[in-house]
This record gives C-alpha cells, structure tokens and sequence, in this order.
C-alpha cells in the first residue's frame, strides 16, 4: 500500500520529478483523473508502466516520502510551491502548450499575475557598454511604468535587466537550472525575490536528467506579453525566444544596431529584417504593446532565508587584508549617520596610481554598478590590464565586485 498525505503539492511534486524535463507524456495520462493523488498512486503501483519510459519505471519505485522530504527542504529555504492546480500558478503559463507541472518560487510569484504587464528582455552575455546602458535605462523606466521585466538570469544583458528593475520596481527571473542550483550569485537572488519572483520548474538537475534551456525559454515567452531583444548575434542561443514568441503570437521588438557593421549586433539586424519592431525608449515599448502604465506595486522584502546559500571553497575564497584606515571626516559622518555615498568624497585617493584615480573618477560619477565593458571603453584600457587594476581595489576594499561583471564602490 502505498502512503498517503493531506498535502497534495506531495504527489505533483512526485509527478514532476516522474515525468522529468519533458512533461508532455504527463499531460496525455493524467486525462480522466479527478484526483492527482489516485493519478500518483495508479502509477507507483506500477498500473500504468506500459506507458512509461524505462527511465520513468525506475523512478516510479520512488517513495512518495522523498517528495515529502523535498517539500519541507522548499519550506525551511523559504522556497514556495506552485502547482498546476495552485490558484497562485500564473494564467498564462497554464495557456502555453506544455505547462509545468510543478513551479518552485522565491519571492511573490503575484508579480507575474496577469494584472501586472510582462516584458522579457534578452540580450548577449558579453555586452558592449552601450548596450549595458541601454538595459540599464530601459529596464528601469520600464519597472517605474508598473512592468514586470523577466529574464533568465544570466550574465550580462539579464542581470543588468534584472537589477536595474529591481531597483525601480519588480523584477522576475526564470532560471534555466533548479532553484537551488548554486550558478547564480545569492545576492543577485535575494534582491529579485525582494522585489519579485525568482521561479524554475526544477529544484535540482540531478532530479531531473539534463534540463534544455527551450524549456526555460518557452516558460519566459508564456510569461511575457512582448520580448525585448538588447544586442544579439547572428545564432545566438537567446533568438529561440523571438521564434517561440512568434508562435504564440507575441509581439518581438529590438533595440536597433548600434553598428550595422559590427558582427555584435547582427541579430539585431536579422531580427529587423525579420519584422521585428524597433524600440527606442520605454515609451514605446508600452506603446506597442497598448500597454497603460500601471502604478508600481510594492512586494514585501524576502527574508535573508529566502536567498540561496553558497558556501565557498578554499579555492574561490576571496583573499581578506586588512581594512583600509578611516579618516577624520570619515568618522565625523559615520557618528552623523550620513548615507555611504556621502563619505565617498572623504576618501584619501592621494596613494593612487593614474589609471586608479582615473577609474574612481568614473565610481564617483556614477550612482550605479558598472559593467566592466563600459569601464574599458570610458578608461580606453584593455580587459586584462583593467582586471588588475580592478582587483587591486578589490582587495584593498575600495570597490565591490557584483554578478554580471559589474563593480560598484564599497
């Protein structure tokens, strides 16, 4: 006999891990159940092998007490459970052709609610840093218009997207990994489900045999009203989205070459010539898209638990020295309860060397992290020597690496 338990999100759980990265086999058995825990049981007592796969017979021999365990490891992290059947499952990824069965959220996933407009934008892991402006900006304006931006979280483009909206309104992410994979910076997590959602249908790779990014892809463009493309090349793994957001029939807009000779931007232009519709500012983003801007929403910060915990190596561990000495000034500021910024001017940079005071030149003017890209092209330096530079400051506590590739002022 196999075991029983009040809380259904057990058997989806069960199911999803059953079924693995390709979900559609599920959606073709389960027809005619009325209940997912008679559905779960049917296959566990081995009822319906003939309709499985090897792989899916073997995993079917998994007690339904490992989803269970699975659960409650996603309640201690502060990891929410959204299931097919969950009134919080978002509508429009219940209307694409291969729904996940199971959705594992940080955050709120009610920033993905079909009250609040979605934007996807994706763009090159290595951007120029005119594009990193660019998403800089179009994110953000578009945040402070009530959109959600979502993205998949990975350098570059995505990040820089991500944060940007996260700072001036909500923020999504759909990651191509499980939710608890420790590929992304915890800091970069825990900021976005602040003020959003972090989602992924997976908790783990190993629970599910490899993990095609198509999926993630098809689950960002079934969240998104329209797809914003910043800097692509020709065969970039991102334009998938624009054909899979053509088949549903979503809108697909691009910020045009900044190059039309620059191999960089070629997408760019492929998308162009494609039908794509350019974009220039925010304004007509929304305007495309018919799009009301709609009053920012506030989500209620995750707590520090909620973000994923990496544990570092002895060797990815950053080398610790000693902290810089504080001036005079400084403390003065520090007992008044100034802001961080406002010390800034105090520091002593009198020890720096020309390209060092150069570069803090650039932190100084700039009230956000920049990307490494762009710092080369504003210093005129090339990428190695301005990696040393940077890591010098880095470990004398001057400046602070962020995900991305983007470095602030600490």
């Amino acid at each position: 006999m196999t075991e029983s338990f009040d809380d259904r999100r057990v058997y989806w759980i069960w199911l999803s891990i059953l079924f693995g990265a390709g979900v559609s086999s599920f959606w073709k058995l389960c027809r005619g159940y009325e209940r997912v825990s008679g559905f779960a049981r049917e296959l566990a007592e081995g009822r319906l092998d003939d309709s499985l796969t090897d792989a899916q017979r073997k995993k079917r021999t998994m007690p339904f007490s490992a989803a269970a365990e699975l659960l409650e490891r996603c309640r201690q992290a502060g990891v929410n459970v959204v299931t097919y059947s969950s009134a919080g499952y978002p509508a429009d990824v219940r209307r694409i052709a291969d729904p996940p069965i199971v959705l594992y959220v940080r955050g709120d996933v009610s920033a993905l609610s079909k009250e609040r407009p979605v934007v996807l934008i994706v763009g090159t892991r290595t951007p120029t840093a005119g594009s990193v402006r660019t998403a800089e900006r179009l994110a953000g304006e578009l945040a402070e218009r009530g959109v959600t931006i979502v993205t998949g979280l990975e350098n570059g483009i995505d990040a820089v997207s991500a944060e940007s909206a996260a700072e001036k309104g909500m923020a999504a992410a759909v990651l191509g990994r499980g939710i608890f994979s420790d590929q992304y910076a915890p800091e970069q997590v825990g900021k976005i489900a602040g003020h959003g959602a972090v989602v992924s249908e997976f908790t783990a790779f190993a629970d599910y045999g490899r993990i095609p990014f198509e999926r993630r892809n098809r689950l960002l463009c079934g969240l998104a009203r329209a797809v914003v493309f910043i800097e692509c090349r020709t065969g970039s793994r991102g334009l998938n989205n624009a054909e899979i957001a053509r088949a549903m029939n979503k809108p697909v807009l691009t910020v045009p070459p900044a190059d039309i000779y620059d191999g960089r931007f070629f997408g760019q232009r492929d998308l162009l010539r494609g039908g794509a519709l350019p974009v220039f500012s925010a304004d007509e983003v929304t305007a495309a898209l018919g799009i009301k801007a709609a009053a920012p929403v506030s989500v209620p910060t995750v707590p520090p638990s909620a973000a994923p915990v990496r544990e570092q190596s002895a060797k990815t561990a950053k080398k610790v020295t000693a902290p810089r000495t504080i001036t005079k000034n400084e403390q003065k500021n520090v007992s008044e309860g100034l802001h961080k910024s406002e010390m800034s001017a105090t520091i002593d940079i009198s020890g720096f060397s020309e390209d060092e005071k150069r570069l803090w030149e650039l932190f100084e003017k700039s009230d956000t992290p920049i990307h490494i890209n762009r710092l080369s092209e504003e210093l005129e330096m090339g990428i190695p020597e301005l990696v040393q530079i940077l890591t010098d400051l880095m470990l004398e506590g001057y400046i602070t690496e962020l995900s991305g590739k983007r470095y602030k002022r600490s």
